[in-house]
């Protein structure tokens, strides 16, 4: 009779906490949804709050490496450098793998241009060029593209002899060596 009320309690306790990592995600990712609904449709001020309390309250989620993303964006987007210097770089550090990488590393390298710091210019050149291993065969150019949480289009061509990095059809940032 013990065991069989000990499989009850394992069971009811394991549904619980199972209920709650539900409840956990399904909370992150409303908040993702609206976040992203807001930066849609402008209210990037509103969309920045929600990306951030996804980072303060479910840092753990699959939504925080965008949150991250979004935060260092919009501190770019007003102008506040070095406060989006320090997302980016958390980025960096705490997805070094990602996809994303290299329009984070063009952020830096325009926030680096606009704050005429030519060391840290130099520096985010070199990273971003030696950042993908491309090969042009057949082709001329190799891109890759990103939609931020913001929506806003990245992408960026590599040339034979230069980088672009395009941001909503616009030329954000160009390196040629």
């Amino acid at each position: 009779m013990k065991k069989y009320k000990d499989k009850i309690l394992f069971l009811v306790c394991f549904f619980f906490i199972l209920s709650l990592a539900s409840g956990y995600a399904q909370e992150a990712g409303q908040l993702y949804s609206t976040a992203v609904a807001e930066a849609r449709s402008g209210n990037i001020h509103l969309a920045f709050m929600r990306f951030r309390t996804i980072l303060l309250n479910y840092p753990d989620s699959k939504y925080a490496e965008n949150a991250l993303f979004a935060i260092g964006e919009y501190y770019s987007l007003i102008a506040d450098y070095p406060d989006a210097i320090k997302a980016f770089t958390q980025y960096l550090n705490e997805y070094p793998d990602s996809k994303a990488n290299v329009f984070v590393f063009m952020y830096l390298l325009k926030i680096a241009r606009i704050q005429e710091k030519e060391k840290a210019v130099k520096d985010f050149e070199k990273k971003i060029i030696t950042l993908k291993q491309t090969t042009f065969l057949f082709r001329e150019s190799k891109e890759y593209k990103y939609r931020s949480p913001f929506y806003r289009k990245h992408r960026v061509v590599y040339y034979i002899d230069k980088i672009e990095c395009y941001v909503d059809g616009e030329l954000f940032a160009k390196i040629s060596y």
